[in-house]
């Protein structure tokens, strides 16, 4: 094994271990308002509870309103499960097809900015056979 690949083995422990580690430190989102669309995720403390409480339960039922960055936590929350926990399934439904597919996007989004440190080079296929979106890393 490489020095490289102890490290991203070490990484990739540490991550799994640490779900809010993961989404300050390679998590991004998209910003329309901003000049650079591409943005940190930067938590509220908020966030970080929904973290948790998604991490730390079967089932979480959250009522929210627009604009608090749920959709993107949860999406951050598929995508640490894909990349830190072998194995794993994630589904994403939504009440149409064109919102389905708005989460596979920025699914997508999530894992074009994690650095191949942490996310293996490669194609991540997302969305299922037919309607699938390659996103290359």
């Amino acid at each position: 094994m490489s020095a490289v690949d102890s490290i991203r083995e070490r990484e990739i422990e540490y991550c799994a271990k640490n779900l809010i580690y993961f989404v300050l430190t390679y998590g991004h989102i998209e910003d329309r308002d901003k000049p650079e669309v591409i943005q940190p995720f930067e938590l509220w403390t908020e966030q970080k509870q929904a973290l948790k409480d998604i991490q730390n339960h079967k089932w979480t039922i959250i009522l929210k309103a627009r604009q608090l960055g749920i959709t993107w936590l949860v999406l951050h929350y598929a995508v640490w499960l894909m990349l830190c926990h072998a194995g794993r399934n994630v589904i994403g439904l939504s009440k149409s097809e064109t919102e389905a597919m708005e989460l596979v996007r920025r699914a997508a989004v999530i894992l074009r900015n994690i650095p191949e440190l942490v996310a293996e080079k490669g194609i991540y296929r997302l969305g299922g056979k037919d309607r699938g979106l390659k996103t290359q890393l």
